[in-house]
């Protein structure tokens, strides 16, 4: 679908049809010869081969619309996914397993990607997307007016198909469009790629296609045809060579401060602990290198920086870093989380570097990408596209008070409409619809606010959206990348479907939202202090400590206090300490001398002792269960309680031997990917607390599967995601002081 867009900088200058992807240097025209029946090879050493040439690929549609599955949700300009691709298909020098599927005839491997127009003026081109396969890249239309489908099969063994059948071009009059059948075979016997296209009628916007295979880095690929239609009846076979001496260096940051990358907002205060993470694009192992994390100001100013060695890592690894040291911003502004992974040697240095985009707010206070200015009006031709900004709230629960447009370019014929979803729609997508308010927008150059009526945010995302009501609607403004900017990939674009916006790498929409905390931010400080000073008698008796508890919020909140004792690697024994009700702001309780009772017959050794708030050890709150949403401070541990040797042990414990590994491990899930349901063990080198709990992409905790003490040992927990959908999930383990995160993929 094509936009049109009012360029701005700093004033208006002119307006017109113009994108802003990539540099437009990058998008010149250029054209590959259709008449030749081979080519390459690359870098690499793959070749293509047609079926004009003797001995090469003869036309053999493969039906597969009753024996695979029809793709759901593809329409305009979008991409669905995560599939499986049932084995190993092994491209360039690195395995694939995933994939996702363009609506604009495109495989995305890796991380998924928008390609819609204008599209890459040639293969390779080390801007994003790289890691695709083309299989006929141009401005299609799935769904338009009835017509067009995907279909995706696997025997998940050593073929996968994808075929698109029937796919009109996109056309401002639908009963113009012509009618497309293309499909991709790839085949794990000999790694061959073939492209299949059938009948080819009608034409595509602007002539703008594109046809090849790119690798990881964009460094490597090799281009069929560009610019120039694909004749019926007509096949390509991408051949994988036989050999290769093509040797490369090369560590990619993939990802900084989250799994997405995805700018994010922190309360001022908030102690956060930088993320990065990299992988081994090359194909060679390396056994060094260095990982840095800056965080600066908007204006360039450093606020923290902190380097780590790390390695090994074999090639396609990646490996997820967690920086030792932590920073707690104290002024409320825009930074940049900036990554870097530094490889001595490195042959592509395009990819070292990921920045993200961090907002550090008070409540009540507004969430924004964008910094005020913008570059650009947006329109969709036709006048019934949107655009959208997702928006993570820094805390639960969280009142939408206000939603803000820039209007960027008006005409007085026509009002657009506001809306707000939440996020419960397929993969996290818009789904429920909250808000649909029409606004007029009669002037340009202005912010336009709506006051929703009594909107709250208790998990997850919401996206707040701008919506054309024909095509004299005002335009909404657009941030472009700027020396003090970048775009936060958190912008979205309304097609018919929704999908990540397409220069959402460069900009961001001028959405904003002003928000606040129902009640404000709880903070509790906790202390529990065992202060008996000899062991219990062996007729049982009482354990004597203090406990000292603060509120530190002008608010009164209710919570409960408790006290457990563990004996050497048994489940604690826990009791209530002490119920405090309606406990005000500036309070402070101190009990010394209460007591536990401990009773007779318990076994003599060493116990430890612990405090909780609510139901969670060390003062952590359970955001879903208690109406808190910031963690309790828990101070003072007592890490030992000695029992008398004379008193009899009640257990009956008979001996074993048990194995206690050396080291506490989390082990990758297995299944994996799966559906609906996969096993996840840990192995524990102590007796320790223990919380393994699940993320999606966005950050969002989605389940809980172990929060508590456990043995020494192997553990297994069960992951059930039946409720949840399609995508990358990621499990986190904290085990004392050991901490790791592993990846999963759940495909329905």
């Amino acid at each position: 679908m094509r936009s049109w867009l009012t360029l701005f900088i700093a004033v208006l200058l002119a307006a017109g049809i113009g994108f802003a992807a990539t540099p437009l240097g990058d998008w010149e025209v250029k054209s590959s010869p259709a008449s030749d029946a081979t080519g390459g090879p690359d870098a690499y050493g793959y070749t293509w081969i047609d079926s004009d040439e003797p001995g090469g690929p003869v036309y053999n549609w493969i039906d597969i619309t009753t024996t695979g599955t029809l793709v759901t949700g593809i329409g305009d300009d979008n991409w669905v996914g995560p599939f499986n691709t049932g084995f190993p298909f092994h491209y360039y020098w690195y395995d694939v397993d995933y994939y996702y599927i363009g609506s604009n005839g495109y495989l995305k491997f890796g991380e998924p990607y928008n390609l819609a127009q204008p599209f890459p003026a040639s293969i390779p081109m080390t801007s994003v997307p790289n890691d695709f396969v083309g299989v006929y890249i141009a401005d299609w239309y799935p769904g338009q007016a009835g017509q067009g489908t995907v279909y995706q099969w696997t025997n998940n063994v050593d073929s996968l198909i994808v075929s698109y059948i029937d796919i009109p071009e996109w056309n401002t009059n639908p009963a113009l469009a012509g009618h497309h059948d293309f499909q991709v075979i790839l085949a794990a016997t000999d790694s061959s790629i073939t492209f299949q296209y059938g009948t080819q009628t009608g034409t595509v916007s602007n002539t703008d296609i594109l046809v090849g295979i790119e690798n990881n880095n964009g460094q490597v690929g090799l281009e069929r045809l560009h610019d120039q239609y694909v004749a019926s009846n007509y096949v390509v076979r991408y051949e994988y060579p036989a050999s290769t001496s093509y040797i490369v260096h090369d560590m990619a940051c993939v990802a900084s401060a989250n799994e997405a990358s995805e700018g994010y907002f922190v309360l001022n205060g908030e102690t956060i602990q930088p993320y990065a993470k990299v992988k081994n694009s090359g194909n060679q192992f390396e056994s060094s290198f260095e990982v840095r994390c800056l965080i600066e100001s908007q204006s360039g100013t450093p606020y923290y920086f902190q380097t780590v060695t790390e390695g090994p890592l074999n090639p396609g690894e990646e490996l997820e870093i967690y920086f030792p040291a932590t920073w707690t911003p104290t002024s409320n502004e825009q930074y940049f989380v900036k990554c870097t992974v530094a490889l001595t040697g490195d042959m592509n240095p395009n990819n070292d570097d990921k920045w993200t985009e961090l907002h550090v707010l008070t409540l009540p206070g507004t969430l924004l990408y964008d910094d005020g200015g913008s570059e650009q009006a947006w329109t969709w031709m036709g006048g019934t596209g949107g655009l959208g900004q997702r928006f993570v709230p820094p805390v639960y629960p969280l009142n939408v008070d206000g939603i803000k447009f820039y209007i960027a370019s008006s005409s007085a014929t026509l009002p657009f409409t506001a809306k707000i979803f939440d996020d419960d729609g397929p993969n996290g997508n818009p789904g429920t619809e909250l808000l649909s308010v029409n606004v007029p927008a009669t002037v340009a150059n202005q912010w336009y606010t709506v006051n929703p009526a009594a909107i709250q945010i208790t998990e997850g995302a919401y996206y707040v959206s701008w919506h054309m009501t024909g095509e004299n609607s005002p335009g909404l403004g657009v941030d472009q990348t700027t020396t003090t900017q970048i775009g936060s990939r958190q912008s979205w674009e309304y097609t018919g479907v929704w999908a990540v916006f397409r220069n959402a790498e460069t900009s961001d929409v001028m959405i904003r939202c002003d928000v606040s905390s129902p009640g404000g931010v709880y903070n509790v400080d906790v202390q529990l202090t065992y202060v008996s000073g000899s062991p219990v008698p062996a007729g049982g008796g009482n354990l004597t400590f203090d406990v000292w508890v603060e509120n530190l919020e002008p608010i009164a909140i209710d919570f409960d206090a408790w006290l457990a004792i563990a004996y050497g690697g048994g489940n604690p024994q826990t009791a209530v300490l002490r119920a405090f009700t309606n406990f005000q702001s500036g309070w402070t309780i101190n009990r010394p001398g209460m007591l536990y009772p401990v009773p007779a017959g318990w076994p003599a050794g060493e116990y430890m002792m612990y405090g909780r708030v609510g139901d969670h050890p060390s003062g952590v709150w359970d955001e879903d269960s208690f109406p808190f949403n910031k963690a309790g401070v828990f101070d003072g541990v007592v890490t030992e309680l000695r029992m008398p040797s004379n008193v009899p042990d009640p257990f009956d414990i008979i001996e074993t031997t048990t194995v206690i590994p050396e080291e506490t491990l989390l082990h990758s899930a297995y299944p994996n990917p799966f559906n609906p349901s996969t096993a996840i063990s840990i192995q524990l080198s102590a007796f320790s607390h223990v919380n393994l709990s699940v993320y999606d992409v966005s950050g969002r905790k989605v389940a809980t599967l172990i929060d508590g003490f456990r043995d020494a040992g192997m553990h297994e927990a069960i992951f059930d995601a039946s409720d949840l959908a399609s995508g990358i999930y990621l499990y986190r383990l904290e085990a004392g002081e050991f901490n790791a995160t592993g990846k999963m993929v759940l495909l329905k």
